[in-house]
């Protein structure tokens, strides 16, 4: 199928469907007709509330700047995600901070923290050291700890995330043609959909549908016969149980990232934002059932009486999320667990992908066009996948059935191949082909740093490089303790902000 695309048709809303519309709506020609279809009755999975940097920087490039969305969907800023109990000391993967680990071409900090080792390293990460200190990264929209010279700074958020897809449906439903219904037929022929059909036997048709029905697939997995690849043989949590708690004192406990703790079969999300704190816990229903899980997470909270929310996770992905005349956006195209706050960058991605394609086929849907779509997310799949197992395996908890399930599970052949690059010498460079694209060779450096991985490696630095690195982590010190100084406390920030 060659297909010159002159009607897009998004097939579900929620955060994935109204992403990929804003993003669309502003960044294709004119002619190109773009629809949405969705059932307001369907609600959003919400299964996590936190972003990767990619998110702020897609909204801005669909047109929607923070001062839009932020405050109604109750956002906060998130500087990163803090592990407790992964291993003997809590660690942190920050967000993309190139001013962490680049202090010359080809050249990182990442061997002189090897030496250091991690106590140093965590009591010294700048944005560590602001997200303990209840800091915002921000004194104004646009002065941020890590300046934006030429661009704005790629902010990760956390945001309510039953409001968010509402905040652009709002923004958009009278921008494209917009129906709320329910799509209950779909017609195929040779080159894939040729037709939907909702409840109440309208039809509807284009050149390309965007595939966002969630965890379902209705288009690519059920109309095109999409085989679904299941990742549950290297990460094991396919459920999660999440429930709402109130502020009691929000200077103190709107801090400025996640919090991963672990529990007996998974592990828990802490994830401030602005009128309540999101928690969840996300296990495997292989060694728990829902009602145990919920008793657990109960006790941990200390709430016994707030209604909770179970969800099951489909935890796994399509090799060819563009088929035909469908393109598979969000959980439609594949989902992991929460831990690394991925969901929507599958969504974000996805469509710059698709942009791509285009871009270079001048508008055409061409074998072509798919493959580079296929091949750039399998690609970032797989990384996300290898990640969060690493998480897992290199933790030192063995007190249960579940921890030791990770234990004795084999190294996969594809992780082995990652963790070279930083067995034969650490990496020069933030990305790398096929290999660091998604998270950047630093914050794989702070996850292997936080799990002990570097313990027992011997370093020997080059003199001069050992006392330009000191000096210029030493610089950086001094002016994180310069910006603990003058900068705002998150909440009252945040506080601030919104009620401008």
């Amino acid at each position: 199928m060659n297909q010159q695309i002159r009607h897009i048709m998004i097939v579900g809303g929620g955060t994935s469907g109204w992403l990929v519309a804003a993003y669309l709506k502003r960044n294709l020609p004119p002619q190109v007709k773009l629809t949405l279809i969705e059932s307001t009755k369907i609600g959003p999975i919400g299964v996590g509330e936190g972003t990767q940097p990619f998110t702020m920087q897609f909204l801005r490039e669909a047109g929607i700047t923070p001062d839009m969305w932020m405050k109604d969907a109750d956002a906060t800023y998130k500087l990163g995600v803090e592990f407790v109990g992964w291993h003997n000391k809590t660690y942190f993967v920050d967000n993309d901070t190139y001013e962490t680990f680049v202090i010359g071409p080809n050249t990182t900090t990442m061997p002189y923290w090897c030496d250091k080792g991690s106590k140093e390293f965590f009591d010294w990460l700048p944005a560590y050291r602001l997200a303990k200190a209840n800091l915002s990264p921000k004194m104004s929209p646009e002065l941020d700890h890590t300046p934006g010279l030429v661009s704005p700074s790629w902010d990760a958020v956390h945001f309510n995330a039953f409001k968010i897809g509402d905040t652009i449906r709002q923004m958009l439903k009278d921008k494209i043609d917009y129906y709320d219904t329910e799509i209950v037929e779909v017609d195929k022929n040779d080159d894939g959909v040729e037709r939907l059909r909702d409840v109440n036997g309208k039809e509807y048709s284009a050149d390309l549908y965007i595939d966002c029905s969630g965890f379902k697939s209705m288009l690519l997995e059920q109309a095109l016969g999409e085989p679904f690849v299941d990742c549950g043989d290297t990460l094991l949590c396919n459920r999660a149980v999440a429930m709402p708690t109130q502020y009691t004192n929000k200077e103190t406990e709107m801090f400025p990232y996640t919090r991963a703790t672990t529990m007996k079969y998974g592990w828990r999300w802490t994830i401030p934002i602005g009128e309540r704190v999101g928690n969840g816990y996300v296990y495997s229903d292989a060694f728990i059932s829902p009602e145990q899980a919920e008793l657990e997470l109960r006790q941990a909270l200390g709430d016994f009486t707030t209604p909770a929310n179970h969800l099951s996770m489909k935890i796994g992905y399509h090799k060819e999320i563009a088929k035909q005349n469908v393109l598979a956006v969000g959980l439609s195209a594949g989902f992991v667990e929460p831990l690394e706050a991925t969901g929507i960058t599958f969504t974000t991605k996805a469509v710059h992908f698709l942009m791509e394609s285009l871009v270079k086929s001048n508008g055409v849907w061409d074998q072509r066009s798919r493959s580079l779509v296929n091949s750039r997310f399998e690609t970032m799949f797989s990384e996300i996948v290898d990640f969060i197992f690493l998480h897992y395996k290199l933790s030192n908890r063995s007190d249960t059935d579940f921890w030791l399930a990770y234990r004795d599970m084999p190294m996969p052949e594809a992780v082995k191949r990652r963790l070279e690059v930083f067995d034969n010498d650490l990496p020069k460079t933030m990305f790398m082909e096929n290999q660091f694209q998604m998270f950047h060779s630093g914050q794989w450096f702070e996850m292997l740093l936080g799990s002990e991985y570097f313990k027992d490696r011997f370093t020997v630095l080059d003199p001069k490089y050992e006392k330009y690195a000191e000096m210029y982590c030493d610089y950086q010190k001094y002016k994180t303790s310069k910006v603990m100084e003058i900068f705002p406390n998150h909440s009252a920030y945040i506080t601030g902000l919104y009620d401008k």
